[in-house]
């Protein structure tokens, strides 16, 4: 208590995570974010061709798609173009394969080095149906993780599913063995 710490700043001159200057991990993020590039068209977007800075994160290699501070678009299921502003770090954790043929999304919150782990199960807004999985780290409490995840979408999105509370561990065991 009363000791402050520099913060880092991305490149839009938001401060990126309480993190402690000079640790490793802020660092990794850090130079993530400066190797992540926009992508130059709609095409090379879907496609993910385009340079993501990478980490280590808890052991596992994140690929960093939106850094925060970034704008991330795209069009919904029926062409309707959306736009928000990322709150938090965006990407994916390398080597995984979730419910979507794709690799597990995750959202890096301001506290990385925490060890809780929360699993978002998102649901289609339109059918109430599950969609896929959002990974959660960097939140110290699941309501710090469901902020998070809301702060990432415009006001009223109904894809919140159930959220599941994990240790670092168990959420490992879980990535290596359970139904992602």
């Amino acid at each position: 208590p009363g000791s402050l710490f520099p913060l880092f700043i991305d490149k839009q001159n938001h401060p990126a995570a309480l993190v402690k200057a000079g640790s490793a991990l802020a660092t990794q993020i850090a130079n993530a974010r400066k190797d992540t590039a926009e992508p130059a068209s709609e095409a090379q977007a879907i496609a993910g061709n385009y340079a993501k800075g990478k980490f280590r994160m808890h052991g596992l290699l994140i690929s960093l798609e939106n850094p925060k501070g970034s704008t991330r678009s795209g069009k919904d299921k029926d062409g309707k173009a959306w736009s928000i502003t990322m709150a938090a770090d965006y990407g994916y954790i390398n080597g995984t394969v979730g419910s979507d043929e794709d690799h597990v999304d995750v959202f890096v919150g301001p506290d990385p080095e925490t060890e809780m782990v929360c699993v978002v199960d998102q649901i289609d807004p339109a059918t109430g149906k599950f969609d896929e999985i959002k990974v959660m780290f960097g939140y110290k409490t699941k309501d710090e993780a469901k902020a998070g995840y809301l702060a990432n979408y415009s006001a009223g999105w109904g894809g919140l599913g159930e959220i599941t509370p994990l240790t670092m561990q168990q959420f490992k065991w879980w990535l290596n063995n359970a139904d992602t």
